[in-house]
């Protein structure tokens, strides 16, 4: 579809929206809210306990505020933690806040110079490509030791799988 690069601008979120439809988003927004944090900290926790580094869930909830806010007023979409860039960054040993800034900056510079050569390409061949990146997240010999420690949590390890 047609993507804009240049059409980024500051907005007031809802601005021309009808109250009747801003109070029908509300609940939505909140589940929205609660599983981008709640994916955010498992995926945060999972590589601070791989690196052996304090993780604080309070601070990950601070930041992402700040970047859903800052994302309402751009008109974007809301804000988690990336997958595959922390699992990048930690299949190079990358584990500053240097390596954040970096792989931001990349992002920004693709999003820029390939923005108008993506949007000819069908959605579908993106799929791949977020796939591999969440492979390396995926530890699939969790799976079996959850199946033998208790069948229900499993069920509820493999729903979740699933679902997300």
């Amino acid at each position: 579809g047609e993507i804009d690069a240049a059409s980024l601008s500051f907005i007031m979120p809802g601005d021309g929206v009808a109250s009747s439809t801003l109070s029908k988003l509300f609940v939505p927004g909140v589940i929205i809210a609660v599983v981008g944090f709640l994916e955010t900290v498992a995926v945060g926790g999972k590589f601070a306990m791989a690196a052996r580094y304090e993780y604080e869930p309070n601070q990950e909830l601070l930041a992402l505020g700040i970047a859903n806010l800052s994302s309402a007023v751009m008109s974007g979409y809301p804000v988690t933690g990336s997958f595959s860039r922390t699992a990048v960054n930690a299949m190079f040993g990358a584990s500053s806040l240097v390596a954040c800034f970096m792989s931001s900056m990349i992002v920004l510079l693709a999003i820029l110079v390939l923005l108008p050569v993506v949007k000819y390409l069908p959605l579908a061949s993106l799929a791949p490509i977020i796939i591999q990146g969440a492979i390396g997240v995926v530890s699939f010999k969790e799976f079996r030791q959850a199946y033998y420690a208790s069948k229900r949590e499993c069920g509820v390890m493999v729903a979740t799988f699933v679902v997300s």
